[in-house]
């Protein structure tokens, strides 16, 4: 539910996402070097994502992978290097200006924590929670979900303290939705097997689990499908109402376009 209210939009979580997908299913895959491609190209993404690659070169260098290390470095030298030939300054300088205004203004340490019970919708939460028993078992699953952990975490930090003229804005959080279905899908595996064991003992006929289990997606399917588009905010309205006045008054060519 959470992805289907900006899915449409143009928006730079939703590649973000795929990518970290990517990454993390390459690393599980034992395929390092591969994976060090998606990680590298996040900061090119989304500017936080310099924090996740940062993390990952630095886990690389201490696995003694030093292709992959570089391989994950060389889209932001690539893009540094292109961007200084054209525009005579370092592209990632920006990154340096670590508090260019304070208009966006700061929030407390659980900001975020409403978007997320709001976005991720009750029954992905719940049985993400259930999930939180095996995953603390397992450490290939913790390592899974270490990467946004850390991506919540320099979001928290970012906003805490005003930096980088963030706006706080919940939708920044849409990447850690496959976290969250993960979690629930492994919540969903410890209800099927718990169930299981019932129902043997207690020799149901139509084990009680497969109601629940069915109950639970059949919820989360029908939220997805009923979830209404994000709202536009202010300037997006005003940027329709302007490109509607261009149109009607016969402005050429008749592909208006507009950036937020």
């Amino acid at each position: 539910p959470w992805v289907a209210g900006f899915y449409f939009t143009a928006n730079t979580m939703i590649p973000f996402a795929f990518l970290l997908i990517m990454g993390i299913y390459l690393w599980q895959s034992e395929q390092e070097d591969w994976a060090s491609i998606p990680f590298g190209l996040l900061p090119l993404t989304r500017h936080e994502g310099i924090a996740l690659t940062g993390a990952w070169f630095v886990y690389m260098l201490y696995q003694r992978r030093w292709k992959a290390a570089g391989i994950s470095v060389l889209p932001m030298i690539i893009w540094n290097v292109v961007y200084l030939a054209v525009y005579q300054t370092m592209a990632s300088s920006n990154l340096t200006s670590i508090n260019p205004t304070d208009k966006y203004g700061s929030g407390g340490w659980f900001y975020y924590l409403p978007y997320i019970l709001v976005g991720v919708y009750p029954a992905v939460l719940f049985m993400s929670f259930l999930g939180i028993t095996p995953i603390s078992r397992d450490r290939r699953k913790q390592l899974v979900l270490l990467p946004y952990g850390l991506y919540l975490g320099v979001h928290v930090v970012i906003y805490r303290f005003g930096l980088f003229a963030s706006g706080g804005y919940g939708f920044f959080l849409i990447p850690l939705a496959p976290a969250f279905a993960l979690s629930a899908a492994i919540g969903i595996e410890r209800v099927i097997a718990i169930g299981r064991r019932q129902a043997r003992s207690q020799n149901q006929r139509v084990p009680r689990y497969k109601i629940l289990v069915a109950a639970i997606v059949f919820a989360v399917l029908l939220a997805g499908l009923l979830t209404r588009p994000g709202p536009y905010n202010g300037r997006v309205v005003a940027m329709q109402a302007a490109s509607e006045w261009l149109e009607g008054q016969g402005y050429e060519p008749s592909q208006i376009w507009g950036i937020n």
